[in-house]
């Protein structure tokens, strides 16, 4: 089982949007009512962010832009993210634990 989990965890840290695409965080963010802008740190990329973030060991937001080669600073993620409601992240989570089971990883 632990090697299991260490194996989902090294793969959703490589590339977090091959089991979460744009159209899933997307479809999920009209399912719960979240409306937003369109630029660089839009609900997808915010979603990334956070998810390389928390995979990273919490890292330091200042840390985020070496980890993923864009250009923003940490002050210009955190209100994009605090703007992200909370039933956002919990449908994702169980649309990535589906996706995860289906796969079979």
């Amino acid at each position: 089982m632990h090697h299991r989990i260490v194996s989902i965890l090294r793969r959703l840290k490589q590339d977090p949007a091959q089991h979460l695409d744009r159209s899933a965080i997307l479809d999920t963010c009209r399912e719960v009512g979240h409306v937003w802008r369109c630029c660089l740190l839009d609900p997808v990329a915010t979603i990334h962010l956070f998810l390389l973030q928390i995979l990273h060991g919490n890292t330091a937001l200042n840390h985020l832009p070496l980890l993923t080669g864009h250009v923003f600073t940490a002050p210009a993620y955190f209100p994009p993210r605090a703007r992200l409601p909370f039933a956002l992240f919990r449908r994702l989570v169980l649309r990535l634990a589906a996706v995860l089971r289906r796969t079979g990883d």
